[in-house]
This record gives structure tokens, sequence and C-alpha cells, in this order.
């Protein structure tokens, strides 16, 4: 099954279209209201169909539109005659594959594929694929194909449980990706009002940061975590807290949150000793 429509080009669909190219997929894009029969992505021409079209002409269809229009594209494509496709997926992390349930009447295999990676534009997206999770919830009937397809991606593949709490798994994920870009902004709005230009806070902040990440692909989070909560240095956590107080007090409420956090797990793991974790959780309060 090689002949793949996508709905959608937003950054996921546009970056799986082109990966899914180069691997020897047969590509259409699929736009509600064509403006031109094809659109290129990094040189590489992609025939543009409507949804009637797709359904047609591909065998798997991924849905890779924000999430709020995934219940249209199925309404649309419940009362199309699907004989011709095989699978339908949507690449949403939140949303549930209950979703494609109309789909099934058709005999179409459904599921979500979700990559579990964060793509901020075209060209980091393409470099940081590679080694990423794809996340697969649906039909144990296209997990073959879903793991060719993962192979030929050189990405991991863990399959959902069928308990497992979709938005409990988008929301950490998000947490670890999301919050990671607001913690650089936050320490380099402190880097720069302690001296330091924008490029030069980001340039060694984000080396900081990479180091840490290594960290964690070789260890558990208590075992990586560092700094001056899990020493149990309380001088130096009350110097934090009084010069975020004068100079970023915007930034306080996250350092506390953030530090009680941090406190905690580094008490369970026995890091921190009871004398000195009550007394740095008296600052966070």
């Amino acid at each position: 099954m090689k002949h793949v429509g996508i709905i959608g080009m937003g950054r996921a669909g546009t970056v799986l279209a082109y990966e899914l190219a180069q691997h020897n997929y047969h590509v259409q894009i699929v736009l509600r209201r064509p403006q031109s029969t094809a659109v290129t992505i990094k040189a590489q021409e992609f025939a543009v169909k409507t949804l009637a079209q797709a359904v047609e002409e591909v065998e798997i269809l991924m849905i890779a539109t924000p999430d709020k229009v995934i219940g249209d594209i199925v309404q649309a494509l419940s009362v199309m005659d699907l004989t011709h496709l095989r699978a339908v997926f949507h690449l949403s992390g939140a949303v549930s594959i209950d979703i494609l349930d109309p789909l099934r009447t058709q005999k179409v295999a459904v599921g979500s594929l979700h990559p579990l990676q964060s793509m901020a534009d075209l060209e980091q997206a393409l470099i940081h694929l590679p080694g990423s999770t794809l996340t697969y919830d649906g039909d144990p009937a296209m997990l073959a194909w879903v793991e060719d397809l993962t192979a030929r991606l050189n990405c991991r593949l863990v399959v959902a449980p069928p308990e497992m709490n979709k938005a409990l798994y988008h929301a950490g994920a998000s947490m670890a990706s999301n919050f990671l870009v607001t913690l650089a902004a936050m320490g380099s709005e402190c880097l720069r009002q302690a001296g330091f230009s924008e490029e030069e806070a980001r340039k060694a902040l984000t080396a900081l940061m990479r180091g840490t990440l290594g960290n964690l692909e070789d260890l558990p989070p208590e075992r990586a975590l560092t700094g001056p909560i899990v020493r149990g240095d309380a001088e130096t956590v009350r110097m934090h807290l009084d010069v975020l107080n004068t100079y970023t007090p915007n930034l306080l409420p996250a350092y506390g949150a953030l530090g009680a956090l941090t406190g905690a797990m580094a008490r369970q793991t026995g890091s921190l000793p009871a004398p000195q974790y009550e007394l740095l959780q008296g600052f966070f309060k």
C-alpha cells in the first residue's frame, strides 16, 4: 500500500508528505478547494486532489488537519464510496480514534498515528523526525503497515494499550516540549537582565539544555537532576527568589511551582534530606 493521500498542509502534513515521497510512497495532497493541480515542497512536486478524487485513487488517507476539523473530514468521508480505501488515520495526539468510527461501516480500518516530535518548521522537523516515536492507536489489521512505515522513517513505534488515556499522554508530551521553550524564554530573560545579549543568552542556554537532554537520554530524571535544590542549598535558592522578586517578579510563580516539584522529586529519591526539603518547601509557598 504505497498510495497515500494527506489531508491538510500544516507542519505535520507537509513533513509527512515530503518524507513519504523520499521513501517511494506515491503521495497526493488533499485540499477542500485546490487552487492549483500541484504543490512543491523542497523541489518535490505533489499532485493536489479534492477529497472526492483522493478516495478513488489512494489506499491510505492521513488526516493532518487541526483537531477541530477532523470531525468535519470524517463526516464528509462517511457519505462517500470508500471501496478503494484500506485505512484512514488521523495524526492527532489528543483526539480519540472513536471519531473515525463512522468509517468502519464501510470496512475501512482506522487509527491514529501521532509523531511525538516538535515541528517548528520544515527543515528542523526533517532533521529531528528520525529517531522520534510514532504512537499508534488503531486497528491491528494495519499494524504491519504502520511498522513498515516506522522502519522506513527510522522512527520508533509505540503501540498504545487499549486503556491509554490520550488526553494525559498529550498533556505529558505538551509539557515536555512546549514548556521547555517557555523555560528557555524564562532563562533568557534572566540572562539578558544580567547583561547578556539576546544571542549570547540563546546560545548559552541551548548548550546548557542540550547537555541536560543528553543526561536525560541515559539517566532517569531523578539522577539527571543537578543544581541548588537537589543539593539542599537553601541560601542559593533564597538568593534566586530575592533577585527574581526584584528584577523579574513575573517569573516568581513559575520558579516556585517548579521548585516545589523539583524538591519533591529529590526528596522521593533520597537525594534531599527531610530538614532541607521542609525548609525549601517553605520558600516555595
